[in-house]
């Protein structure tokens, strides 16, 4: 009698659990707070700040490591010759001699991957910024200031592509999955546009270099 009794509290347990979770329509999402997402970071003119901050890193790696290979080295203004005591330089030594090894159009060359990966970098920082910004309340002056310097690294950043590899993706909003990330190349003109655009506003966002923090973009070097 009592087995019987029990399989019967156990019964009913277990289907009181398949009707409850049966009619629940809607589940709890609940973000991680122990990491920081767009969902979360974004709150205060010092989150703002900080992503604008991060939005300059990849500059470091482009210019000290990739750039005067893909530009400088890719020109006849310098001659790359191989030091033997110096090691595996043949990803840098093929750029310089126009013979950069590809298959069915991509290249393992460690140069072209890591210039092209940092620039993208850049913009997907500064699309978040530009996306996120006018839902805070925040001084409009440092807000301004922000959206100049993201419009202004933005366009540096397509700068740079179109004038490396012609056609590229234009991104201009977050990607939020796999499929908004494989856009289709867009024209150069289309690309030149678009830079031409983002920099108009940040000459209109920007102030002077006398007014602005050292090391930050200007008014002055949108207009260049």
């Amino acid at each position: 009698m009592l087995i019987k009794m029990k399989n019967k509290i156990y019964l009913a347990i277990l289907l009181g659990s398949v009707l409850t979770f049966g009619s629940c329509k809607k589940f709890l999402e609940v973000v991680p707070e122990t990491s920081l997402s767009s969902a979360t970071f974004f709150k205060t003119q010092s989150d703002f700040q900080q992503a604008v901050n991060a939005a300059y890193v990849p500059l470091r790696a482009i210019t000290n490591n990739n750039a005067w290979v893909l530009e400088e080295m890719h020109s006849d203004n310098t001659y790359y010759p191989r030091n033997p005591l110096f090691g595996a330089v043949d990803n840098t030594e093929n750029v310089a001699d126009f013979a950069v090894p590809t298959a069915g159009g991509i290249t393992t060359n460690t140069n072209v991957r890591d210039l092209y990966r940092q620039e993208y970098l850049i913009i997907s920082r500064t699309n978040q910024i530009l996306f996120s910004i006018d839902d805070v309340d925040f001084d409009q002056a440092s807000k301004d200031n922000i959206k100049g310097q993201a419009y202004f690294l933005r366009a540096y950043a397509y700068f740079e592509l179109v004038r490396l590899f012609g056609k590229v993706p234009l991104h201009l909003t977050p990607v939020t999955n796999r499929e908004e990330a494989a856009l289709p190349l867009s024209p150069v003109d289309s690309i030149y546009l678009q830079i031409k655009s983002d920099a108009s506003q940040a000459i209109s966002l920007l102030p002077v270099k006398s007014k602005q923090e050292a090391g930050r973009a200007t008014s002055g070097a949108a207009a260049t």
